[in-house]
């Protein structure tokens, strides 16, 4: 017999922006970050430059289309609802102690400058 496999998503039910994840992690870090709002057109302009760039030089492109559609979406949800009606679970965790969990992993691995 084969199990039926599901994927889930974990989440909050806080409603956390882009902005707010961004803020949450510097701050764990002791960090300050300012957020500066990039015109569309300029970032476009930037996709397709670093899109022609990789084509040439065979680097590989950070900001290609899918990136750039990502990016201009107006939102993304993430939502942990199937996985709460299937199994109970819910999210205890606050974004704070969230990130600052994530950069004790990470800089526990090496992967942040101490």
């Amino acid at each position: 017999s084969s199990a039926e496999h599901r994927l889930y998503f974990t989440s909050s039910e806080q409603r956390i922006t882009n902005h707010e994840l961004i803020r949450a992690i510097a701050a764990v870090q002791g960090k300050r970050v300012l957020v500066l709002p990039v015109p569309r057109p300029l970032l476009y302009l930037a996709m397709r430059v670093a899109t022609a760039f990789s084509a040439v030089t065979g680097v590989r492109n950070q900001l290609d289309e899918k990136q750039y559609r990502q990016m201009t979406e107006p939102s993304f949800v993430c939502t942990s609802a199937r996985l709460t009606a299937d199994t109970g679970w819910k999210a205890t965790t606050t974004l704070h102690d969230c990130a600052a969990r994530a950069a004790a992993g990470y800089a526990a691995a090496g992967l942040l400058p101490k």
